[in-house]
């Protein structure tokens, strides 16, 4: 359906859920988020925030109904629907995805929801089933081909990090090895040797986490909000 499948932010947030950690690290920012993967980001669509926001009986999907005059743009009522993705691979990204059938207004409809007012009475600009599974569907096609061009992308990034990570433990263990050989007294030669051990842990946590990243790259995605806008070319008549 729209909301699509479940996103790495519900998986996080049951884990902590089911887990006994009664504290829980939170950000509002991506790059903290990144540098500390045990913080949760918290965005419009994470779970605390849709709890939150249920509170405040802000329930169900986002509907809204805009107008905008353009004679530059087709004019009419045109069905939209904006997303979340989260770009899971390397590293956690958020991209806000906007959808409409229209493909000149698809081109321009961020740009365009920054500058649209809303529409007075929506009461008869509700979307209907064929035009929410138009918008799904074509949704689903630019997900589908950004999914398969990521996932290419992780796995040749990983490729390339892992080549980097085997250089620089190639190189760390014949300096930890070359001191471990050199070393005479027991005390010195022990803590070489737990050098090696940590070096050999550490190259295999991340290569490891390398694996994972391009075994695991996904794009999960997460509905914001449907509406329509409405361009007109005149204010005299509103069309």
């Amino acid at each position: 359906e729209l909301l699509g499948k479940a996103t790495g932010y519900q998986r996080d947030w049951e884990r902590w859920l089911k887990g006994a950690d009664p504290h829980l690290a939170i950000t509002f920012d991506s790059n903290c988020a990144n540098e500390n993967r045990t913080a949760q980001l918290l965005t419009p669509v994470h779970p605390l925030v849709r709890q939150a926001a249920k509170v405040l009986d802000a329930t169900g999907n986002t509907e809204v109904h805009l107008t905008l005059r353009d004679p530059n743009l087709p004019k009419g009522i045109h069905p939209f629907a904006v997303f979340q993705w989260e770009l899971i691979g390397l590293r956690r990204d958020l991209n806000i995805v906007s959808i409409a059938l229209d493909d000149v207004i698809n081109a321009k409809l961020l740009e365009l929801l920054q500058t649209a007012k809303n529409y007075a009475d929506a009461d008869d600009r509700s979307l209907s089933p064929d035009q929410l599974t138009d918008l799904e569907s074509r949704h689903y096609q630019m997900w589908n081909a950004a999914l398969s061009t990521y996932r290419k992308q992780i796995t040749q990034l990983a490729r390339f990090k892992q080549t980097s990570l085997s250089a620089s433990h190639k190189g760390r263990m014949a300096i930890l090895e070359e001191q471990l050989t050199s070393a005479t007294e027991d005390r010195i030669r022990r803590m070489r040797q737990a050098q090696i051990d940590a070096a050999k842990r550490d190259y295999e946590q991340h290569s490891e986490e390398l694996t994972k990243a391009s075994e695991q790259a996904d794009i999960t995605t997460e509905l914001i909000m449907t509406g329509t806008i409405d361009v007109v070319w005149s204010e005299a008549n509103g069309r």
